[in-house]
């Protein structure tokens, strides 16, 4: 059985049932696709609160004892920093893929170590930074890749200001093991914006600190800016403390106020998720995007999730790219994807000759797909090349090959769902039509929306398919990229009938 065809929810093992578990589980709760069947931490009085809470049949007090039931097909780790190596290691000598809170350890060399475990491991193993997958960062990068504001980036600046840091009994309520962390603020915290801005601006080549401790009740520092220089050029700021409050209602939906500047103009992220643009000599314009009150901050622990999920079924992995359509939008799509991907233009002529033929032309794209799965995605077009376009419509008549070329599509889009391939774009309306009716796709779930009227569905039933359709004149140039990069599921989906 492929991993498109998987029938039942994968079971997952919870260790640790401490504040921010609950956040794992109420995600993990409405994804259709995984389940938790046990609850492990040492406190069994922890333990029990959540698997009734949430439903959980079974808990355990030991790890060991709970994964020697060999029942699981994933192992999400939510405990505290200390201790993490042990159980790293453990889950990894059962071969079971991890996902993994953050920050991996409480130091550099120990965290080291696990990530060494987790690249030795044949299966994925995952750092749970769910910060990149909240949906105005996932839409902020959009925008920085659609160059809204510029190709350039000047700088990135965060200001965070918590206010659950200050007082005598700081942290006791939610997370008491801060107190007494030597490291708080960047371990903690900080690690979140390091991430999220190496996602937004590239890998960071240099940075520094200035940390100091405002509440003399802990023993970290719980107050800093940190200064970054990225590879492009660009410059970064988390000027943060946990001390003080925001006038935020909820300071931790945003955790802060972003300001993104470029050579094209800049764009803010307010603490309620509002975005707002303003280009270069022209007004002030709010963005509008989908973003959740579900869980927490955004819903970026489900995206989070679900994005293991994907990489488990390999729906992340791979996107084959199906571009029928002959519009210009779709031509200058394709010019773009060829600066970053491998393109194959399909030989409609030679496909009419017979049904030998045509099944030629088939398997050798479907081969050819498959040798680049290595890549994030293949492009397949019959539209690229105006003189073969030219040539097909004067040999074999213009209807006749636009629906043999449809045939193609739709017969290479069945046969790589059936080698595992689960990502799919197709581009202009007959190419889509003829790609959803040939997989038999009744019924799907709406998803992130890649550009205006395009999003990501998937497909409801035994076979779990993730489809992006979109008419020729849809979407900018860079529509192919930020479809490979934007996540298929949203949490606040719908489902329509096909």
């Amino acid at each position: 059985m492929t991993n498109a065809t998987r029938t039942s929810p994968r079971r997952g093992l919870l260790i640790g049932a401490g504040y921010f578990s609950d956040f794992h589980l109420d995600a993990w709760q409405r994804l259709p696709d995984a389940e938790i069947t046990c609850i492990c931490d040492l406190d069994e009085v922890k333990a029990r609160r959540a698997a009734s809470k949430y439903g959980v049949p079974r808990i355990h007090t030991d790890v060991s004892a709970a994964i020697d039931r060999n029942d699981f097909d994933f192992v999400d780790i939510a405990t505290a920093p200390a201790g993490r190596l042990d159980i790293v290691r453990l889950v990894a000598k059962r071969g079971l893929p991890i996902i993994c809170q953050k920050p991996l350890a409480v130091d550099f060399e120990i965290a080291k170590q696990i990530v060494a475990i987790g690249k030795s491991s044949s299966v994925p193993f995952m750092v749970h930074e769910n910060f990149r997958f909240q949906p105005s960062y996932r839409e902020i990068k959009r925008l920085l890749d659609e160059g809204v504001i510029g190709r350039k980036l000047h700088t990135i600046s965060m200001r965070t200001r918590l206010g659950d840091g200050w007082g005598e009994e700081a942290y006791l309520s939610r997370q008491p093991y801060f107190r007494t962390m030597p490291r708080l603020l960047v371990l903690e915290t900080g690690v979140h914006f390091v991430d999220t801005f190496r996602y937004l601006a590239g890998e960071i080549v240099e940075c520094s600190a200035a940390l100091r401790r405002l509440n003399d009740q802990i023993v970290g520092e719980d107050a800093g800016v940190l200064n970054f220089h990225f590879a492009n050029g660009g410059m970064g700021m988390w000027d943060a403390n946990r001390y003080n409050e925001s006038l935020s209602e909820n300071p931790r939906y945003t955790f802060g106020d972003l300001l993104v500047e470029a050579d094209g103009g800049s764009l803010w992220l307010d603490s309620d998720g509002t975005l707002t643009i303003k280009q270069l000599g022209k007004s002030t314009a709010r963005q509008d995007y989908a973003h959740s009150r579900n869980g927490f901050a955004g819903d970026g622990v489900f995206a989070t999730q679900q994005h293991f999920l994907d990489v488990l079924d390999g729906n992340d992995d791979f996107t084959v790219i199906l571009a029928g359509s002959c519009s210009m939008a779709t031509r200058q799509q394709i010019s773009a994807f060829a600066e970053y991907g491998p393109i194959l233009q399909l030989d409609v002529i030679s496909a009419a000759a017979n049904e030998a033929a045509f099944n030629r032309v088939v398997a050798n794209a479907v081969a050819w797909c498959l040798q680049h799965r290595n890549q994030s995605a293949a492009l397949i077009t019959s539209s690229n090349d105006a003189k073969l376009v030219s040539e097909a419509s004067s040999k074999l008549g213009q209807q006749k090959a636009a629906l043999l070329a449809e045939s193609l599509f739709a017969t290479i889009a069945r046969e790589l769902a059936e080698q595992g391939v689960s990502r799919f774009v197709a581009a202009g309306g007959e190419t889509s039509g003829a790609v959803i009716n040939i997989l038999k796709i009744r019924a799907v779930r709406i998803g992130h929306e890649i550009a205006p009227g395009v999003p990501w569905i998937r497909s409801i039933g035994t076979i779990k398919l993730s489809l992006a359709l979109k008419s020729g004149n849809f979407g900018g140039r860079d529509f192919f990229r930020n479809a490979i990069r934007c996540k298929t599921i949203q949490s606040n989906y719908s489902e329509q009938r096909a």
